[in-house]
């Protein structure tokens, strides 16, 4: 299960760092700040704090990857931060194309307003993989300078048990944590 998680939160990083860096610009801005004349952004994407959601109960930061992780549920949250792209640009990004090129069925569209104030999108989706069927939430949250990117996975047949924490985890999400 690990392996299928990290092997897809891999394949969504690359598709979406490819999609957002044909994004017009003047110039690219580099990591270091510097930037060239070659007409696009590329976004940075990295590990989002922990702190940013409060984690179901039962649910444990994980060594294989940035989140947290529910072994006995099979369910996974795995957090990265995007600098200098809002989450409407990120919502962008996610069209019918993305959908059917990922093997995801688009159940809701909802926008996100966190307890502290962070707007947003969540997508829930349904995949397959093998016999096993699974749900996943996509999560858009941020503000100008920065998107949280939340991909939560779990069996839909644990569905009853772990989507309402799920749901309370997105509605925790805030920036302003202790010394960030």
């Amino acid at each position: 299960m690990k392996t299928i998680i990290q092997r897809c939160f891999i394949m969504f990083t690359f598709l979406l760092i490819s999609e957002l860096s044909m994004a017009q610009s003047d110039s690219i801005v580099k990591p270091d700040g510097s930037s060239d004349s070659l007409g696009y952004v590329i976004p940075v994407a990295s590990r989002a704090e922990l702190s940013y959601i409060t984690a179901p109960e039962g649910f444990e930061v994980s060594k294989s990857f940035n989140g947290y992780i529910h072994n006995a549920a099979s369910t996974a949250i795995i957090m990265t931060i995007i600098d200098d792209v809002t989450y409407n640009t990120m919502d962008g990004t996610m069209t019918d194309a993305y959908f059917n090129e990922n093997k995801l069925n688009l159940i809701s569209k909802s926008k996100v307003l966190s307890q502290s104030g962070v707007h947003g999108f969540k997508y829930k989706f349904s995949f397959t993989t093998g016999e096993r069927e699974f749900i996943r939430y996509m999560v858009w949250a941020g503000d100008l300078n920065k998107t949280l990117w939340l991909n939560i996975t779990y069996p839909k047949l644990d569905g009853e048990l772990v989507e309402s924490e799920i749901l309370n985890s997105i509605n925790s999400i805030n920036f302003n944590t202790p010394g960030k």
